[in-house]
């Protein structure tokens, strides 16, 4: 039994030895939160067998859209079938049998699975953790991050905001190290505004690693043909692959927030920056930039996991000060920044 534990989440894996290659590239994604002893009790206990090993009533099932995605490995449709006290997902990579009424600790998932279910897998995991964190009112921000110093530089906005663009620059920049790619766990601790990364399979565009300065050790580490692609093709890279062109080593260590930089990219348009020095303005853009698991798409099965977000606004409630107080940048162009252009704006 493995246990993956992250803030106040706790999943165990209980895996099948028929399943156990299958599904070992779920466990390694998770290796940086991963332990032989569970921190709290599980929320989730996941069963893990072959995928062959689950028959599927198909007179009962109906066909479902769980993720829809431009990226194949990310879209999930399959037949649902309900019954009893549970619902059972199932299509040619994997099953998945959740509990119709979930439980505080203990909730078992019963999954089937295939080498071709890993990034489903993946997703799931990460999806049940970022619902139960965000039922026990953690803030959860959409943001990239950089660690300068001891602190998180955490690079934030909406699809197409270019936070993906300014993290490697910065990263190429060489005074600056990886934090997270995708979200921030926030917490107040001490008056501080502390944040946990959260890993993530990286979905970058073909333009935005043309640009990049890296480029040529992403197109070489990450084997990738640049040339002749459309610009606005987005590639599913491998983590690992990912992390290591960087020349980041992904760390689980909490770390305060020390600045919120808030990128709109606009190619071949000089950068100008500027300092957002009112109180109020920061928190209302602090604000906007919480992620809630009910505004996306993502993972129709997961209506059964609604977070109470009651516990999220008495969060966000009581650290209004400190959400107000990280310093914030704006950046508007080409991004073609360095850490001190931000550090030393304004």
């Amino acid at each position: 039994m493995r246990y993956l534990s992250y803030l106040g989440t706790t999943v165990g894996f209980e895996v099948a030895p028929a399943a156990a290659a299958d599904f070992e590239p779920v466990l390694d994604f998770f290796r940086h939160s991963l332990g032989d002893t569970p921190r709290h009790e599980p929320q989730f206990v996941f069963a893990v067998s072959p995928r062959g090993d689950v028959c599927v009533d198909s007179g009962r099932a109906e066909r479902m859209t769980i993720r829809r995605s431009s990226t194949p490995e990310f879209t999930f449709t399959a037949d649902r079938v309900r019954g009893g006290e549970s619902i059972l997902y199932a299509n040619e990579s994997a099953t998945v049998r959740l509990p119709r009424k979930l439980r505080p600790v203990g909730n078992r998932v019963e999954v089937g699975v295939t080498a071709g279910a890993v990034v489903q897998m993946i997703d799931l995991v990460r999806d049940l953790v970022t619902r139960h964190e965000e039922a026990r009112g953690t803030i959860i921000l959409h943001a990239s991050g950089v660690v300068h110093g001891d602190q998180v530089i955490a690079i934030a906005g909406g699809k197409g905001a270019g936070k993906t663009t300014l993290l490697l620059r910065l990263l190429a920049g060489g005074k600056v190290s990886y934090f997270t790619g995708d979200k921030l766990f926030c917490r107040v601790v001490d008056g501080r505004l502390r944040a946990m990364p959260w890993r993530d399979w990286p979905y970058v565009g073909v333009g935005t690693l043309r640009a990049s300065p890296l480029r040529g050790a992403l197109a070489d580490d990450l084997g990738l043909e640049l040339d002749g692609r459309s610009g606005n093709e987005k590639l599913l890279l491998d983590p690992d692959r990912f992390e290591r062109a960087l020349g980041a080593r992904f760390e689980m260590v909490e770390r305060e927030v020390g600045a919120v930089v808030l990128p709109q990219v606009e190619a071949g348009r000089r950068t100008v920056t500027a300092v957002v020095d009112d109180p109020g303005e920061r928190l209302a853009r602090m604000l906007q930039l919480i992620d809630r698991s009910c505004d996306t798409s993502y993972f129709a099965w997961q209506s059964l996991l609604v977070p109470d977000y009651s516990r999220v606004y008495a969060s966000v409630a009581a650290a209004r000060e400190v959400l107000s107080g990280p310093r914030m940048v704006t950046a508007e162009g080409d991004l073609d920044l360095t850490i001190e252009d931000l550090v030393d704006a304004g």
